[in-house]
């Protein structure tokens, strides 16, 4: 199933958004973000859908395997806008703000994912963060993040350091704004939030790039 963001509400969509299952994943998406998997309840999602339960059930049996289902559509959606971005031709700097792009546009408004993924970050050991973990490996973003900045490193412009230090580093600057923005938006007084945002975009390339920059002899 192919997916979309809705800029406008920030919800998954298929590229079908009439379809029966992309309405039903459109509005679990909110009722999760809104309730968590414990609170959602599947009579609110119908009608969120426009459909009735009976619909549900039989494209995805449970609300257990919805919120599954879900999980998995949107992580495919934004492993996939990844690395098309980590495959555009260019310099690294020039890939990397690529990357950064798809990050800033999914986070650039409050956006449910934000909620259900602070809920499964404080469960480690859950069964959906093995099921990101797995969407994540075998898209092989990682992978391809971690032989762009090993070219650089072999070209000699980035200096040789831990590559996965390298990736968690980048994959933090990027993420942790926008997990913890609702306590620092009040600690730093952070008022337009959208310029913000995207003023963080040439922070990030500046502290990462000069970071990893390799030092002159």
């Amino acid at each position: 199933m192919n997916e979309v963001i809705n800029s406008n509400n920030n919800t998954l969509l298929t590229t079908d958004k009439d379809s029966s299952k992309g309405r039903i994943i459109s509005a679990a998406l909110d009722e999760f973000g809104q309730y968590g998997l414990a609170g959602a309840r599947v009579d609110r999602i119908a009608k969120k859908s426009g459909l009735n339960k009976a619909m549900i059930y039989y494209h995805f049996h449970s609300k257990e395997n919805l919120y599954r289902e879900m999980i998995k559509s949107f992580f495919t959606y934004i492993t996939g806008e990844i690395g098309q971005s980590l495959k555009t031709s260019g310099t690294a700097a020039e890939v990397l703000s690529s990357v950064i792009d798809v990050y800033t546009q999914l986070f650039l408004k409050d956006t449910p994912i934000r909620s259900i993924l602070l809920r499964e970050l404080a469960n480690p050991k859950g069964e959906i963060l093995k099921q990101i973990a797995g969407v994540l490996t075998e898209s092989k973003v990682s992978i391809e993040l971690r032989s762009l900045i090993e070219e650089g490193v072999d070209k000699g412009y980035l200096r040789s350091v831990d590559i996965r230090q390298a990736v968690v580093s980048f994959l933090a600057m990027n993420i942790g704004y926008f997990i913890i923005s609702p306590i620092t938006d009040r600690v730093l007084q952070i008022e337009d939030r959208e310029k913000f945002i995207k003023e963080r975009k040439e922070a990030v390339m500046d502290l990462f790039l000069n970071g990893m920059k390799a030092r002159e002899k």
